[in-house]
Order: structure tokens, then C-alpha cells, then sequence
């Protein structure tokens, strides 16, 4: 019955090594695939830091508000002929009115949309990456609270066959005595046969 516990044990004690081996295992997989956020995080930031991707959204925001601004004002644009004045300021120069300016306009309009898209792109891409370091930091956290508990129930495992073992050892010890009790008794009896 003892051997029959300590093998019980032994294969406990194995089960829970296993466990808490590939438990160990993914805790280094996980805090690989952190750092691996970590420096992508890193290389966003190389390009720009947080408040500065803000400051130029904002600044950029504005920049195409007052596009918008020049745009509304385009039909009345057309209606500026050389040499008559300006209906607004009086002028009878139209500088805002000639086809290169627009042209300079519309090629700095479209530099600025794809400036803001790319900074748009780069602050998703910082609360994605922070989202994704967040959840990571939880799974492990979550991980190493696993392989403390792995970790107790190993200890006891390892009590368990030590125990086991001991009293295998203890049953063993007492059957070689029972058996030189035996022994003795016999050659006691031997002998008192003998003499009589």
C-alpha cells in the first residue's frame, strides 16, 4: 500500500513539475513579446513624443481651418478683375487671385492632410501599442501569481514522496527487525529444543 502511495506521489510530483515548467516557459515567451512592445514603443517615440504629436495635430487643425477659410472665399476670388478694386480692401493688386498662387495653395494644402494623416497614424499608433503593453504587463502579472501557486503545490508534492518515502523506510526498517526478532526466537527455541 505504501509503494502504491509513493508511486501516486512520485507521478503528483512530476505532473506538478511539468506544469509548473511550462508554466515558466510561456512567463518567458510573454515577457519576450513585451519587450518586443517596449522597443516598438520606443521607435514611435523616436519620431515624436506624445505632446508633440498633439501640439501638431492642433497646429496642423488649424492650419487646414484657415484652408477651409480660403477656400469659401474662392468663388468671390473669380470675381476679381485686373485693374478694378477689390470689393473688400480696395486694392486694385489681386495677388491671391493668380493661378500659380493657387496651385502653390493647393500643393501646401496637400502636404499638410498628409502630415496630419501621418501624425493621426503615429498617436493611434502609441494608444494601440500602450493598450497592447497594458494587457501584456496583466498577463504576465496574472502568469507569475500561477507559478507561485504551481510552485507551493510542487513543495507539497515533494513533501509528499519525501514522506512517502519515509515510511516506506520506516515499515522497512521495522519488517528487518520483526524478521531478527524472528530470527532470535527461533534460535532460542532452536536451542532450548537442543538442550532438553
Amino acid at each position: 500500500r505504501n509503494k502504491k502511495t509513493l508511486e501516486d506521489n512520485i507521478k503528483a510530483e512530476s505532473k506538478a513539475q511539468s506544469k509548473l515548467n511550462e508554466l515558466n516557459l510561456f512567463r518567458e515567451k510573454e515577457e519576450e513579446e513585451l519587450l518586443s512592445l517596449t522597443k516598438e514603443r520606443e521607435e514611435i517615440l523616436s519620431l515624436k513624443l506624445p505632446e508633440e504629436i498633439e501640439e501638431s495635430i492642433e497646429y496642423y487643425k488649424e492650419e487646414r481651418r484657415k484652408d477651409d477659410v480660403f477656400k469659401s472665399l474662392d468663388e468671390r476670388r473669380k470675381e476679381l478683375k485686373k485693374g478694378e478694386p477689390c470689393p473688400l480692401c480696395g486694392s486694385l493688386d489681386h495677388p491671391y487671385s493668380l493661378e500659380s498662387f493657387i496651385e502653390e495653395h493647393d500643393a501646401k494644402n496637400t502636404k499638410l492632410e498628409n502630415e496630419l494623416k501621418r501624425l493621426e497614424n503615429l498617436k493611434r499608433a502609441l494608444v494601440d501599442i500602450d493598450k497592447r503593453i497594458g494587457k501584456k504587463k496583466d498577463e504576465i502579472s496574472s502568469l507569475i501569481s500561477e507559478i507561485k501557486e504551481s510552485n507551493t503545490l510542487l513543495l507539497l508534492r515533494n513533501n509528499d514522496v519525501s514522506f512517502s518515502k519515509e515510511k516506506i523506510e520506516s515499515a522497512s526498517k521495522a519488517l528487518m527487525d520483526t524478521d531478527r526478532e524472528i530470527e532470535e526466537t527461533a534460535s532460542r527455541l532452536s536451542s532450548l529444543l537442543g538442550s532438553s
